[in-house]
């Protein structure tokens, strides 16, 4: 019988499903089958023999060691992508490019633009430490009132009450800077710098330098370290305007304007009255040397022998401006940090015409002087000071087309660099130490003591005092008790030309009592160590000479100081005698004692 077998799809797909893994498993079989024979046939070919021995292998690899030697390296080239980035930020040198004769000529010459004038510092900034006393106004109002134009505890405002003006005697400690101004080779620099213009673009009022102020700043130095790099960062800044008005309101009352009396030992012709600071009402002394600066800028010596001249003050800065027209807009006022109201000019402001800017004034000195005062330091410290100065911009409120660069006409004033640092200047202690005898021990089993002379500044007072003591071995140099003022911090004779206010109410106007004493501590940090000298001498044609005594004395931080009898007795001789030669203590063959640092002027 026959089968007849049916491709259908289903028939297909039923014999695949229900024969699967007999097809796979002979699938296998088959393929393992063909392994075999291909193994066997192949393994009895002499063709595929293995021919592959140690001995060859070495050979090869000798070979191809060989070939790696004899050929070169080849260079691989790196791209500085990174250089190549920052050369692209170099900005081209135009010059070696540039063509001398313009494409494009204008028809008409473009003129030079106006630019900043070189501004030049301040030069030998030096300073002197001193103190005395100055005659200051108290302004007095009755109780829960204020002066003139002032304001209640509140901050209301007050009318105006009767007040009272007194006179007082306040001391003072001081640190006096002077400098040297080059104001004609900075006036040389104006011209230089603006001569070349054309006259439409010079302005004969605006066109020289026109000082405003200056700052100062002050460091304190306690090391050789802070000496060669002051730490400017921590510099305490001075205005000169804001103490400026700080010490006429002291001096002369809230009265005090522009046209107070000031006196004034330097010539006019060095006087800036932006760049000096006024001398004020100095009591029981006067000005020295020390506010001007020699040689450069001398005294007048009359003015020293006879008295400071009493001179009125010069006009501030501000009014010596040249005046300006206001514009479409008006003007607009523009403060500066040293009082002065500079009005800042219309855009549209013509230039006005100049005057041969080329011909120099040679009859003007070449310095003006600066002075400043500093009453905030402190005994026994030291300092160094450096100063910048402030001038008013000869290019504020012009047209930028006028301009190189037209930022240079927003600035009310520009600013010289800083000086060069002044010396260290060290403040004087306000007491002093005076050897007068050494005393030897009159037994053995007892001690030497000595006896000194302190002197002490007292502020409130004005005055400087003294009084003797003993000290011994081991003994502070601090004492309270009742002393007398010495004679130099008295008041000055009073001439027939003369006028000084009294420091005490119930005299006569004019005449001034000598102060009493006063109850003072003779506080110092000085420790009396040892004594040496003040022996006898055997007695020789009737003469009754001792040794000279010294004394060892030791500071709060350990330093020693040696202190001698015959120098220290010519020092206090001065002292108590200002202005005469004080007689040396000691033998006419022995000649002249050796000065010392007592020997310098402390005031």
């Amino acid at each position: 019988m026959k089968v007849k077998l049916q491709f259908d799809k289903r028939s297909i797909q039923e014999f695949l499903i229900l024969n699967a893994e007999k097809i796979l498993a002979g699938v296998v079989v088959l393929g393992t089958l063909m392994i075999l024979y291909f193994s066997i046939r192949w393994y009895g070919n002499e063709r595929f023999s293995f021919d592959r021995t140690p001995e060859r292998l070495q050979n090869m690899a000798e070979n191809a060691k060989v070939t790696i030697e004899r050929t070169p390296p080849k260079t691989l080239d790196v791209t500085d992508y990174v250089g190549l980035a920052e050369h692209s930020r170099i900005p081209v040198v135009e010059p070696p490019y540039d063509y001398p004769n313009p494409w494009d000529r204008p028809l008409f010459e473009l003129p030079a633009l106006r630019g900043e004038p070189p501004l030049l510092a301040p030069r030998q900034l030096r300073g002197t430490a001193e103190f005395g006393a100055f005659r200051v106004t108290t302004v007095r109002a009755p109780d829960g009132k204020t002066g003139p134009g002032g304001r209640s505890p509140r901050g209301t405002p007050t009318p105006p009450v009767a007040v009272g003006l007194t006179e007082e005697k306040h001391g003072k400690q001081w640190v006096v800077l002077t400098a040297l101004v080059p104001f004609a080779e900075q006036e040389t620099a104006y011209i230089d710098a603006f001569s070349q213009l054309p006259a439409v673009f010079r302005d004969v009022n605006a066109d020289k330098p026109v000082y405003l102020g200056y700052w100062v700043e002050r460091v304190d130095v306690t090391s050789p370290a802070d000496v060669a790099s002051p730490p400017w960062d921590k510099a305490v800044k001075f205005n000169s305007h804001e103490a400026r008005t700080k010490a006429f309101t002291e001096w002369m009352g809230p009265q005090a304007g522009a046209g107070a009396a000031t006196a004034e030992i330097v010539a006019p012709e060095y006087i800036d009255p932006a760049l000096v600071f006024p001398l004020g009402p100095l009591v029981s002394r006067r000005w020295t040397a020390s506010v001007a600066h020699e040689p450069e800028i001398l005294v007048q010596r009359g003015m020293i022998e006879s008295g400071d001249r009493e001179v009125p003050m010069e006009p501030s800065p501000g009014d010596r401006m040249s005046p300006v027209r206001p514009g479409p807009g008006g003007t607009i006022p523009d403060e500066s940090p040293f009082g002065v109201d500079i009005k800042s000019l219309d855009s549209d402001r013509p230039i006005s015409p100049s005057v041969d800017l080329s011909r120099t004034n040679l009859d003007k000195r070449p310095f003006k002087l600066l002075r400043f005062f500093d009453f905030n330091v402190e005994p026994g410290k030291q300092y160094v000071y450096r100063v910048r100065l402030a001038l008013r911009n000869p290019n504020q409120g012009l047209r930028p087309t006028l301009l190189a660069d037209p930022r240079l006409a927003d600035k009310t004033w520009i600013e010289t660099k800083w000086s060069d640092p002044s010396p260290v200047i060290a403040v004087p202690l306000d007491w002093h130490i005076f050897l007068l005898a050494v005393t030897p021990p009159a037994r053995a089993g007892t001690e030497p003591y000595g006896q000194i002379m302190v002197t002490k500044w007292k502020p409130d007072k004005g005055m400087e005092y003294y009084k003797d003591f003993q000290v011994f071995r081991g003994q502070l140099v601090a004492f309270s008790a009742t002393a007398k003022p010495l004679p130099n911090s008295l008041a000055l004779p009073i001439g027939p030309d003369e006028f000084q206010p009294s420091m005490d109410g119930d005299a006569p106007v004019g005449i001034v009592r000598k102060p009493s004493s006063s109850s003072v501590d003779f506080v110092t940090d000085m420790t009396a160590l040892d004594f040496r000298g003040g022996e006898r001498f055997r007695k020789k044609n009737g003469s009754n000479l001792t040794s000279p005594g010294e004394i060892l004395l030791m500071n709060a931080d350990g330093t020693l100081t040696v202190h001698n009898e015959l120098d220290d007795n010519t020092a206090w001789d001065r002292c108590l005698n200002p202005g005469t030669e004080a007689k040396p203590k000691t033998d006419p063959a022995a000649g002249p004692p050796a000065r010392t640092a007592l020997d310098a002027p402390r005031r």
